[in-house]
């Protein structure tokens, strides 16, 4: 069974005096149901490379929540997770794993590879209907999507190497991939309610990362 290491978002616990690394249930579910073995990745360790080396990671996914630290200062940031996360794509980039950006995870991809993010209205708590821009392959069963997000990646804003699949009618990227990595981003959210069901989602995370390296 191959073993897809996922980041977590960082929440902050004032009253505990704690950040903490949380994950939604939802995603272990799916994660069982495709037959991946899925592990949640710390953040702040000293040495993250000889982590994902011991756990011998086939793929990683890199998840939502939290806003990124190099265009956002709410408290919604969390520095410890964007430095995880930029390692974990030079480890992906070292060892050529797959990669899988959900919302978050997508923005963190494209400004890895030089592009930008901007803040976007009318994404948060709704659905969208998405516009093919290529031969789509294994996005072709969706048509319309959950949103949960209030910063996004525009066409003119998207980094070099990465090819836009599915875009909003504001020209919003909802997909993409690299162009010479096994790379893909996706703004919605899989572990949530989905307007395909949930068998569209399945699918897409199983050919993700049950290709052959």
């Amino acid at each position: 069974m191959k073993i897809i290491g996922i980041s977590q978002r960082v929440e902050v616990m004032a009253q505990f005096s704690e950040r903490r690394d949380c994950l939604d249930q939802n995603w272990g579910k799916l994660f069982e149901n495709i037959g991946l073995s899925l592990i949640p990745i710390p953040n702040n360790l000293v040495d993250l490379r000889r982590w994902v080396e011991l756990h011998r990671l086939d793929g990683i996914l890199l998840s939502g929540g939290n806003d990124l630290s190099f265009y956002s200062n709410t408290i919604n940031v969390a520095p410890e997770r964007d430095r995880t996360e930029t390692e974990l794509l030079h480890i992906a980039t070292d060892y050529k794993l797959s990669v899988l950006g959900v919302c978050r995870g997508m923005q963190m991809i494209n400004h890895f590879l030089g592009g930008k993010i901007i803040p976007v209205y009318g994404h948060t708590n709704t659905s969208h209907t998405l516009k093919p821009l290529a031969k789509l392959n294994i996005l072709n069963d969706f048509s319309n999507v959950n949103s949960y997000h209030d910063w996004g990646v525009q066409l003119i804003d998207l980094a070099d190497s990465l090819e836009p699949l599915l875009i909003t009618d504001d020209y919003t990227v909802e997909a993409f991939r690299h162009k010479f990595r096994p790379w893909f981003g996706i703004m919605w959210h899989p572990e949530r309610r989905q307007i395909n069901g949930p068998s569209a989602d399945m699918a897409l995370l199983s050919k993700i990362f049950k290709q052959k390296r």
